[in-house]
């Protein structure tokens, strides 16, 4: 596969996600189910990244995932 036809199929999504009074930067994958790549405590730059789950069919399992990377910063 060429790097061009990757970079369109393999795209991301950024979001800024407030959780018990602070900010978060939440990466995702968004083709298909969604993939929670990774989450980023924005006034410490410490990063959790997700190595343990695939992709996420359901709103509530991304949610779940997204609140259990925060609290393992």
């Amino acid at each position: 596969m060429s790097l061009s036809i990757w970079l369109s199929n393999h795209k991301v999504a950024f979001s800024l996600v407030p959780y018990e009074d602070k900010q978060y930067l939440v990466c995702t994958g968004n083709i298909g189910f969604q993939k929670v790549h990774f989450v980023e405590d924005l006034q410490t730059g410490k990063r959790a990244v997700n190595h343990n789950h695939a992709m996420l069919e359901s709103g509530p399992d991304v949610d779940r995932l997204v609140i259990e990377l925060i609290k393992s910063l």
